[in-house]
C-alpha cells in the first residue's frame, strides 16, 4: 500500500510541479534514460558485434591455419616420397652401369683369340688336339 500512496503522490506532485500526468512524467523520465544511456547500450552492441566478428575471424584463421598445416604436411610426405624413389631409381642406375661395363669388358675381351681359348678350356672343357685333361676331384668327405 505504500508504494500506492508513494505513487500517488508523485503522480500529484508531478501534476503540481510540471502540469503533466504521472504517466507523462514515466514517458520523460523514459526519454532522459535513454539519452543518457543509450549510446551505453549502443556501444554494448557494437561491443558484442565485435566481438563476435573477432569470434568468428579467429576461428576462420585457425580453420585455414589447420588446413594449411596439413596440406603442408601432405605435400612434405609426397616430397619425401618421391625422394626416396629417385634414390631407389639412382642406385638401381648405377648398379645397371657396372653391369653394363662388366659387360662392355667382356665384349672386349671376346676380340682376343687367347681369351676364347681360355673360356673354352675352363666352362665347356674342350682341348686342343692331342692334348689330355686332367680334371682333379676334391676329396670325398669322412663318413
Amino acid at each position: 500500500m505504500r508504494t500506492l500512496k508513494g505513487a500517488a503522490t508523485r503522480s500529484a506532485l508531478c501534476s503540481q510541479q510540471h502540469g503533466a500526468s504521472f504517466t507523462e512524467y514515466l514517458r520523460n523520465s523514459f526519454k532522459n534514460f535513454e539519452t543518457r544511456y543509450g549510446n551505453l547500450v549502443e556501444g554494448l552492441n557494437k561491443m558484442t558485434e565485435t566481438t563476435w566478428s573477432k569470434k568468428l575471424f579467429l576461428i576462420l584463421v585457425f580453420i585455414e591455419s589447420s588446413f594449411l598445416l596439413f596440406w603442408g604436411a601432405k605435400s612434405y610426405y609426397q616430397v619425401k616420397k618421391a625422394q626416396n624413389q629417385v634414390k631407389k631409381v639412382e642406385e638401381e642406375l648405377n648398379q645397371l652401369r657396372l653391369e653394363n661395363e662388366t659387360l662392355m669388358q667382356q665384349v672386349e675381351n671376346m676380340k682376343d683369340p687367347f681369351y676364347l681359348e681360355k673360356m673354352a678350356r675352363e666352362k665347356l672343357g674342350l682341348a686342343k688336339k692331342g692334348e689330355i685333361i686332367y680334371k682333379i676331384l676334391p676329396p670325398k668327405p669322412k663318413k
